[in-house]
C-alpha cells in the first residue's frame, strides 16, 4: 500500500461515531497503516492547515442538523472561512437517522466546509443510517482501495 499513514477526525454525540472512527483504526492498523486519531472535540480547525496525512472525518447528525454538541468549537471555527486547508485530503462518512429530513446534514456540511477550504476530496461522501456497522464494513474495502492508489 502507497499511503502508510491516515489521519481519523469523529466528532460524535451517543458513541456511533468514535465506534465507526475505531473500526476503521483496526482496519488500518491490521495493514500496517499509521493512524492518528482526533476527537473533533479536542480539535482545533486551524490543525487541518498542517495536516499531510490522508484525512477520514467520521461525524454524527445531531437535533435539527447539527454538529455533536462537543464538536461545536470545530465547526463554528471551520465555518468563520478563516480556515485554509490546501494540503489535505480528504473523506467524510456522516452518520445519522433516515427518519428525520436532516438526514446527515452535519456530515454533508463538513464536506462542503472543507472543500470551502481549499482540502482535496479523494472519496465521496458516504451517508450511514442505524445499520452503520455493516456499512463501515462494505465501505472499507473501496476506502482503503482507494487510499493504495494515492501517491
Amino acid at each position: 500500500m502507497a499511503t502508510q499513514a491516515i489521519s481519523i477526525y469523529f466528532g460524535t454525540e451517543t458513541g456511533h461515531s468514535r465506534a465507526v472512527a475505531e473500526a476503521i483504526q483496526s482496519h488500518a492498523e491490521e495493514a500496517d497503516i499509521e493512524v492518528e486519531m482526533h476527537d473533533l472535540a479536542d480539535v482545533s480547525a486551524a490543525q487541518l492547515a498542517m495536516e499531510l496525512r490522508p484525512a477520514v472525518f467520521v461525524v454524527s447528525t445531531w437535533g435539527g442538523g447539527k454538529p455533536p454538541f462537543m464538536a461545536r468549537r470545530f465547526f463554528f471555527e471551520l465555518e468563520s472561512g478563516e480556515i485554509e486547508t490546501p494540503l489535505l485530503s480528504y473523506a467524510v462518512v456522516a452518520l445519522g437517522d433516515e427518519c428525520y429530513e436532516d438526514f446527515c446534514k452535519c456530515g454533508k456540511t463538513l464536506d462542503s466546509l472543507l472543500e470551502k477550504a481549499g482540502a482535496a476530496r479523494f472519496m465521496p461522501r458516504t451517508d450511514i443510517g442505524h445499520d452503520y456497522m455493516k456499512c463501515i464494513g462494505e465501505w472499507m474495502p473501496r476506502f482503503f482501495g482507494t487510499l493504495s492508489e494515492m501517491e
